[in-house]
Protein backbone atom coordinates (compact mmCIF):
# COMPACT_ATOMS: atom_id res chain seq x y z
CA UNK A 1 0.00 0.00 0.00
CA UNK A 2 2.77 2.34 0.92
CA UNK A 3 4.77 1.96 -2.28
CA UNK A 4 1.68 2.68 -4.34
CA UNK A 5 0.99 5.87 -2.89
CA UNK A 6 4.81 6.85 -3.74
CA UNK A 7 4.00 5.48 -7.77
CA UNK A 8 0.93 7.21 -7.57
CA UNK A 9 2.61 10.70 -5.76
CA UNK A 10 5.25 10.37 -8.61
CA UNK A 11 2.18 10.34 -11.34
CA UNK A 12 0.26 12.77 -10.33
CA UNK A 13 1.39 14.20 -6.62
CA UNK A 14 -15.44 -34.54 23.01
CA UNK A 15 -16.10 -35.33 25.60
CA UNK A 16 -12.88 -36.99 27.20
CA UNK A 17 -14.74 -40.42 27.93
CA UNK A 18 -14.24 -40.30 31.64
CA UNK A 19 -15.44 -43.59 33.19
CA UNK A 20 -19.22 -43.25 35.28
CA UNK A 21 -17.89 -45.02 38.59
CA UNK A 22 -19.86 -44.99 41.65
CA UNK A 23 -23.75 -44.03 42.13
CA UNK A 24 -25.68 -41.24 40.12
CA UNK A 25 -23.43 -41.42 37.14
CA UNK A 26 -24.85 -37.75 35.61
CA UNK A 27 -27.43 -37.86 32.88
CA UNK A 28 -25.90 -38.07 28.99
CA UNK A 29 -28.13 -35.30 27.83
CA UNK A 30 -26.23 -33.30 30.93
CA UNK A 31 -23.01 -33.88 30.34
CA UNK A 32 -23.23 -33.09 26.68
CA UNK A 33 -24.84 -29.87 27.61
CA UNK A 34 -21.84 -29.25 30.18
CA UNK A 35 -19.74 -29.50 27.00
CA UNK A 36 -20.62 -26.56 24.80
CA UNK A 37 -18.09 -23.89 23.95
CA UNK A 38 -19.29 -20.77 25.23
CA UNK A 39 -20.96 -18.64 23.40
CA UNK A 40 -19.85 -15.19 21.79
CA UNK A 41 -20.74 -12.66 19.56
CA UNK A 42 -19.37 -14.50 16.64
CA UNK A 43 -21.35 -17.87 17.66
CA UNK A 44 -19.33 -20.83 19.72
CA UNK A 45 -16.33 -19.07 21.18
CA UNK A 46 -14.25 -22.34 20.19
CA UNK A 47 -14.57 -25.09 18.24
CA UNK A 48 -12.53 -28.33 18.82
CA UNK A 49 -10.72 -28.94 15.60
CA UNK A 50 -12.46 -32.03 13.42
CA UNK A 51 -15.72 -30.85 14.66
CA UNK A 52 -16.86 -29.06 12.17
CA UNK A 53 -16.13 -29.55 8.30
CA UNK A 54 -14.34 -32.58 7.27
CA UNK A 55 -11.21 -30.46 5.63
CA UNK A 56 -7.35 -31.45 5.87
CA UNK A 57 -5.68 -29.76 8.18
CA UNK A 58 -5.22 -26.16 7.68
CA UNK A 59 -6.03 -22.78 7.56
CA UNK A 60 -9.41 -23.40 5.36
CA UNK A 61 -10.54 -26.10 8.28
CA UNK A 62 -10.26 -23.55 10.50
CA UNK A 63 -11.59 -21.11 8.59
CA UNK A 64 -14.92 -23.47 7.92
CA UNK A 65 -15.00 -23.93 11.78
CA UNK A 66 -15.39 -20.09 12.63
CA UNK A 67 -16.81 -18.92 9.29
CA UNK A 68 -18.90 -16.71 11.33
CA UNK A 69 -16.08 -14.59 13.01
CA UNK A 70 -14.26 -14.84 9.33
CA UNK A 71 -17.07 -13.32 7.90
CA UNK A 72 -17.47 -10.75 10.45
CA UNK A 73 -13.88 -10.06 10.58
CA UNK A 74 -14.20 -9.33 6.18
CA UNK A 75 -16.93 -7.06 6.65
CA UNK A 76 -15.42 -5.21 9.82
CA UNK A 77 -12.23 -4.73 7.79
CA UNK A 78 -13.66 -3.52 4.23
CA UNK A 79 -16.38 -2.09 5.46
CA UNK A 80 -14.07 0.34 7.29
CA UNK A 81 -12.11 0.93 4.22
CA UNK A 82 -14.97 2.18 2.53
CA UNK A 83 -16.31 4.22 5.19
CA UNK A 84 -12.67 5.75 5.45
CA UNK A 85 -12.77 6.66 1.31
CA UNK A 86 -15.88 7.87 1.94
CA UNK A 87 -14.78 10.36 4.54
CA UNK A 88 -11.49 11.16 2.52
CA UNK A 89 -13.91 11.92 -0.35
CA UNK A 90 -15.49 14.58 1.83
CA UNK A 91 -12.46 15.88 3.30
CA UNK A 92 -9.48 15.86 0.86
CA UNK A 93 -6.93 18.19 3.02
CA UNK A 94 -6.78 14.97 4.89
CA UNK A 95 -5.54 13.13 2.56
CA UNK A 96 -3.11 15.28 1.67
CA UNK A 97 -1.79 15.66 5.23
CA UNK A 98 -1.61 11.88 5.48
CA UNK A 99 0.21 11.32 2.40
CA UNK A 100 2.71 13.47 2.92
CA UNK A 101 3.64 11.75 6.52
CA UNK A 102 3.68 8.51 4.76
CA UNK A 103 5.86 9.58 1.74
CA UNK A 104 8.45 10.98 4.93
CA UNK A 105 8.37 7.73 6.28
CA UNK A 106 9.56 6.10 3.07
CA UNK A 107 12.61 8.42 3.60
CA UNK A 108 14.12 6.24 6.44
CA UNK A 109 14.54 2.39 6.49
CA UNK A 110 13.41 -0.41 6.41
CA UNK A 111 10.89 1.42 4.04
CA UNK A 112 13.25 3.05 1.93
CA UNK A 113 14.10 -0.49 1.20
CA UNK A 114 10.97 -0.71 -0.72
CA UNK A 115 10.94 2.89 -1.80
CA UNK A 116 14.41 2.04 -3.57
CA UNK A 117 12.99 -1.48 -5.08
CA UNK A 118 10.47 0.17 -7.00
CA UNK A 119 12.11 2.46 -8.30
CA UNK A 120 14.98 0.52 -9.61
CA UNK A 121 12.07 -1.37 -11.62
CA UNK A 122 12.98 -4.92 -10.69
CA UNK A 123 9.59 -6.70 -10.10
CA UNK A 124 10.98 -9.48 -8.11
CA UNK A 125 13.11 -7.51 -6.14
CA UNK A 126 10.07 -5.37 -5.19
CA UNK A 127 7.79 -8.24 -4.91
CA UNK A 128 10.52 -9.68 -2.16
CA UNK A 129 10.62 -6.33 -0.36
CA UNK A 130 7.28 -6.01 -0.28
CA UNK A 131 6.17 -9.10 1.05
CA UNK A 132 8.93 -9.28 3.96
CA UNK A 133 7.29 -5.78 4.79
CA UNK A 134 4.14 -6.60 4.45
CA UNK A 135 4.43 -9.86 6.42
CA UNK A 136 6.88 -9.49 8.89
CA UNK A 137 5.83 -5.62 9.63
CA UNK A 138 2.68 -5.49 8.92
CA UNK A 139 1.13 -8.47 9.99
CA UNK A 140 3.93 -10.34 12.66
CA UNK A 141 4.54 -7.97 14.61
CA UNK A 142 1.69 -5.49 14.25
CA UNK A 143 -1.25 -8.12 14.71
CA UNK A 144 0.28 -10.98 15.89
CA UNK A 145 3.23 -10.10 18.70
CA UNK A 146 0.75 -7.59 20.27
CA UNK A 147 -2.10 -10.01 20.54
CA UNK A 148 -0.11 -12.89 22.68
CA UNK A 149 0.09 -10.63 25.37
CA UNK A 150 -3.02 -8.20 24.81
CA UNK A 151 -6.37 -10.16 23.94
CA UNK A 152 -7.75 -8.99 20.33
CA UNK A 153 -5.47 -6.66 20.42
CA UNK A 154 -4.23 -7.38 16.14
CA UNK A 155 -7.61 -6.68 15.76
CA UNK A 156 -8.11 -3.42 17.09
CA UNK A 157 -4.46 -3.04 15.36
CA UNK A 158 -6.29 -4.26 11.80
CA UNK A 159 -9.51 -2.16 12.37
CA UNK A 160 -7.30 0.95 12.93
CA UNK A 161 -5.08 0.18 9.59
CA UNK A 162 -8.46 -0.31 7.43
CA UNK A 163 -9.86 2.92 8.12
CA UNK A 164 -6.35 4.68 7.27
CA UNK A 165 -6.14 3.38 4.04
CA UNK A 166 -9.58 4.32 2.75
CA UNK A 167 -8.83 7.78 4.54
CA UNK A 168 -5.16 7.84 2.38
CA UNK A 169 -5.86 5.66 -0.88
CA UNK A 170 -10.00 7.63 -1.79
CA UNK A 171 -9.74 8.76 -5.62
CA UNK A 172 -9.93 12.50 -4.33
CA UNK A 173 -8.40 13.32 -7.69
CA UNK A 174 -8.97 11.93 -11.26
CA UNK A 175 -5.42 10.72 -11.51
CA UNK A 176 -5.44 8.76 -8.36
CA UNK A 177 -8.98 7.49 -9.51
CA UNK A 178 -7.23 5.95 -12.77
CA UNK A 179 -4.02 4.71 -10.54
CA UNK A 180 -6.97 2.81 -8.05
CA UNK A 181 -8.47 0.52 -10.54
CA UNK A 182 -5.30 -1.33 -11.00
CA UNK A 183 -4.15 -0.96 -7.23
CA UNK A 184 -8.11 -1.99 -5.85
CA UNK A 185 -6.90 -5.74 -6.32
CA UNK A 186 -3.87 -5.18 -4.36
CA UNK A 187 -6.13 -3.92 -1.42
CA UNK A 188 -8.08 -6.42 -1.69
CA UNK A 189 -5.40 -9.36 -1.54
CA UNK A 190 -3.47 -7.45 1.09
CA UNK A 191 -6.60 -6.92 3.09
CA UNK A 192 -6.97 -10.37 3.00
CA UNK A 193 -3.85 -11.24 4.39
CA UNK A 194 -4.12 -8.94 7.45
CA UNK A 195 -7.94 -9.94 8.15
CA UNK A 196 -6.63 -13.86 8.28
CA UNK A 197 -3.75 -12.44 10.73
CA UNK A 198 -6.84 -10.76 13.32
CA UNK A 199 -8.35 -13.74 12.54
CA UNK A 200 -5.64 -15.77 14.24
CA UNK A 201 -5.52 -13.00 16.90
CA UNK A 202 -9.43 -13.97 17.11
CA UNK A 203 -8.80 -17.57 17.32
CA UNK A 204 -5.86 -17.87 20.18
CA UNK A 205 -7.83 -15.51 22.76
CA UNK A 206 -11.26 -17.49 21.83
CA UNK A 207 -9.49 -20.79 22.91
CA UNK A 208 -7.98 -19.08 25.89
CA UNK A 209 -11.34 -17.93 27.15
CA UNK A 210 -13.06 -21.02 25.95
CA UNK A 211 -10.79 -22.94 28.80
CA UNK A 212 -10.62 -20.21 31.39
CA UNK A 213 -14.34 -21.72 32.34
CA UNK A 214 -11.95 -24.74 33.77
CA UNK A 215 -9.70 -22.92 35.59
CA UNK A 216 -5.92 -21.49 35.22
CA UNK A 217 -4.73 -24.73 33.91
CA UNK A 218 -7.54 -24.77 31.15
CA UNK A 219 -6.80 -21.63 30.51
CA UNK A 220 -3.15 -22.93 29.41
CA UNK A 221 -4.20 -25.44 27.55
CA UNK A 222 -6.93 -23.40 25.86
CA UNK A 223 -4.25 -21.03 24.77
CA UNK A 224 -1.52 -23.14 23.72
CA UNK A 225 -4.52 -24.35 21.23
CA UNK A 226 -5.06 -20.91 19.97
CA UNK A 227 -1.49 -20.58 19.71
CA UNK A 228 -0.94 -23.55 17.48
CA UNK A 229 -4.26 -22.42 15.45
CA UNK A 230 -2.86 -19.18 15.10
CA UNK A 231 0.50 -20.86 13.86
CA UNK A 232 -2.04 -22.42 11.03
CA UNK A 233 -3.61 -19.53 9.84
CA UNK A 234 0.29 -18.21 8.67
CA UNK A 235 0.39 -20.37 6.05
CA UNK A 236 -2.52 -18.63 4.72
CA UNK A 237 -1.31 -15.20 5.47
CA UNK A 238 1.97 -16.02 4.15
CA UNK A 239 -0.03 -17.36 0.62
CA UNK A 240 -2.22 -14.51 0.23
CA UNK A 241 0.73 -11.46 0.92
CA UNK A 242 3.10 -13.33 -1.44
CA UNK A 243 0.70 -13.32 -4.20
CA UNK A 244 -0.56 -9.89 -3.27
CA UNK A 245 3.54 -8.44 -3.02
CA UNK A 246 3.97 -10.18 -6.90
CA UNK A 247 0.81 -8.25 -8.06
CA UNK A 248 1.67 -4.88 -6.53
CA UNK A 249 4.87 -5.14 -7.42
CA UNK A 250 4.07 -5.64 -11.23
CA UNK A 251 1.24 -2.87 -10.70
CA UNK A 252 3.02 -0.29 -9.26
CA UNK A 253 6.34 -0.49 -12.05
CA UNK A 254 4.04 -1.45 -15.05
CA UNK A 255 0.39 0.30 -14.56
CA UNK A 256 0.79 3.20 -11.98
CA UNK A 257 4.00 4.65 -12.30
CA UNK A 258 3.87 4.81 -16.13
Amino acid sequence: MQSFLNGASGKSTGLSGASEEGLGAPPRTCQRARSRPPEGAFGPLWTPPGSAIDLPDGPLKLVGQHRRAYLLLNVVFYGLVALGTVYSLANPLLQRELTQAIVQGFQAPPLSFAKDAYASGNVPAAALVTFLVNTLLGSLTSITIPSLLIPFAGIAIGIYRALFWGLALAPTSPELARAMLPHSLTLILEGQGYVLAMFGAYLLWASAIAGARRGLSGFLRGYRSGLSANITIYLGVVIVLGVAAVYEAFEVIYLVAR
